[in-house]
Parts: C-alpha cells; sequence; structure tokens
C-alpha cells in the first residue's frame, strides 16, 4: 500500500495521523526534501524520512503531536561518527515539518443496552461518527446499531489493547454492571482518549474512584473523567439520559460552557 492509499484507509477507519515531510537538509542526509512518512495513531506506518534512530525520533515526536494536535518543526543534526555509520562522507542537518491529520472525532460506547442504543442514536443524528463493544453479542449487532463505525464483542473483564481508541476519541462506559463499568474505566485511563465518562450515581462512582486509587490509579485528578457523565438536564429516560451525555460531549469538543445562551447573553445568530 503506498503512502497516500495509507493515508485514506486510515482517515475512513476514524484514526489521527501525522504527515511528516522532510523539508530541508544541508551536508549529507539519509532522506532528500520532500521526503514523507505518515504515523498513525494506533502505531502503524508507511514512507519513509531516512530510517534509523533519526527515523524512530520523528515517530516519538509524531505521537506527541497527535496528543496535542499541533503541528511542529523538528531539526536533526548528524555528526561525523553517526555520518560514517550511514556510509556519508560528513555530518549535516535535516529539517522534518509534522503535520496533524486528524480524525472526525469519535464515540466509543462501552455498553450496547438501552442509554448506549439511545446515546448511538443521538450520535448518529448528528453526525457523531461511533463505535460499540459489548459482551453479549446480541448487543454488537448490525441490525441494533446500524450506523455503527465498528462493532465489537470484547470481554469487559480483560478488554483488549487494540481498542479503538485515539486522541480523538470519546470513551463513555455505560456497561451492565459495576465491576464491568470499574475494568473500563481503569483500562481506558491508560488510553489517549480526550473523554471518559462513565455513567452512575455519586455513591456508586465514589467506590470505583476508592477501588481505583487504591491501584494507584489517579483517576479523581484526571481532567478526562466525567463521573457521573452528561449535563444536569433533569430527567432520567434513556433517550434523555444520551442528550445530557451527548450534549457534554459537544461541550467538551467545542469549548462551550454549558449554559443557557440567555444566561451567557450570547447572541443566537439564527434570529439575528
Amino acid at each position: 500500500m503506498g503512502l497516500f492509499e495509507f493515508i485514506a484507509a486510515k482517515r475512513r477507519e476514524g484514526v489521527s495521523l501525522v504527515l511528516a515531510t522532510v523539508v530541508r537538509t544541508r551536508g549529507s542526509s539519509p532522506a532528500e526534501p520532500g521526503a514523507k512518512m505518515a504515523i498513525a495513531s494506533d502505531g502503524s506506518q508507511a514512507g519513509t524520512v531516512g530510517g534509523g534512530d533519526l527515523e524512530a525520533k520523528v515517530m516519538a515526536e509524531a505521537l506527541q503531536a497527535l496528543g496535542d494536535r499541533k503541528p511542529r518543526s523538528l531539526t536533526f543534526r548528524l555528526d561525523a561518527q553517526t555520518a560514517a555509520e550511514k556510509g556519508m562522507l560528513c555530518g549535516g542537518e535535516q529539517e522534518v515539518f509534522l503535520d496533524v491529520i486528524s480524525s472526525r472525532q469519535n464515540i466509543l460506547i462501552c455498553g450496547g443496552g438501552h442509554v448506549g442504543l439511545a446515546l448511538a442514536r443521538v450520535a448518529a443524528a448528528v453526525g457523531f461518527p461511533y463505535s460499540v463493544i459489548d459482551d453479549r453479542a446480541e448487543f454488537v449487532a448490525p441490525e441494533r446499531f446500524p450506523s455503527a463505525r465498528r462493532l465489537r464483542m470484547v470481554d469487559f473483564a480483560r478488554l483488549p489493547d487494540d481498542l479503538p481508541v485515539d486522541a480523538d476519541t470519546y470513551a463513555v462506559i455505560l456497561t451492565r454492571g459495576h465491576q464491568f463499568d470499574q475494568a473500563c474505566l481503569e483500562k481506558l485511563l491508560s488510553t489517549p482518549a480526550r473523554y471518559l465518562g462513565m455513567i452512575g450515581s455519586g455513591r456508586k462512582v465514589e467506590k470505583i474512584f476508592a477501588a481505583l486509587e487504591e491501584k494507584g490509579l489517579k483517576v479523581r485528578s484526571d481532567p478526562r473523567v466525567h463521573a457521573p457523565m452528561g449535563l444536569d438536564l433533569g430527567d432520567n429516560s434513556p433517550e434523555e439520559i444520551a442528550v445530557s451525555i451527548m450534549a457534554e460531549i459537544v461541550k467538551e469538543k467545542s469549548g462551550g460552557t454549558g449554559r443557557s445562551l440567555r444566561e451567557t447573553k450570547i447572541k443566537n445568530p439564527r434570529t439575528e
């Protein structure tokens, strides 16, 4: 697969990438200007900007760029010894530009029950891609979630490492039991997910937080964690819970306040 085919495929999967391009060289350099390499948030890559230690450093910087979503320019200097090891006559310099190609944000719904189904419908209505995982086959059936990007049956107690999670993922925990909610939150804390929401009462949340802190996890100080999740809209039907969760996700994505526009005195452009 070529470089741009690789990028297109990852974009279809909803995976964010960094495109690294050699923009300038001086002296001996392992790659010519214009050389490109794509690094995906799932660790896969295509193309090259020179190989060896330099390329490993580019990959490490690319993952950081994915985390803060900011492009950056890097300059690498090859000393005489490194150049000699690469068969070059002398040392040189290579400048690499990293450009972040963000995917459209994705909601990972952990639990395909009543609230998960309602949330999927709300997400689809606002054009927000979503994936669903559950430990019951009937709750990840294609006919149940016809517009899902991915459906997968997993063991909540032993979540795999290859979940569809990157820095553009909003993870929503809605499993069928407290122990599974805890297992999901514990696993997802180690991922780059942008949002970690968990449903439940204050008592349940406190119990899970205490259990995770006993394991040394700093769950309370992690700004990504929203538990209980959602905005206070005053109702508890699955559909209205789903609306409150989606509203909080949109607020986090867009940097809104979550307050009424009337209260914030922001003009509504639709009425002007």
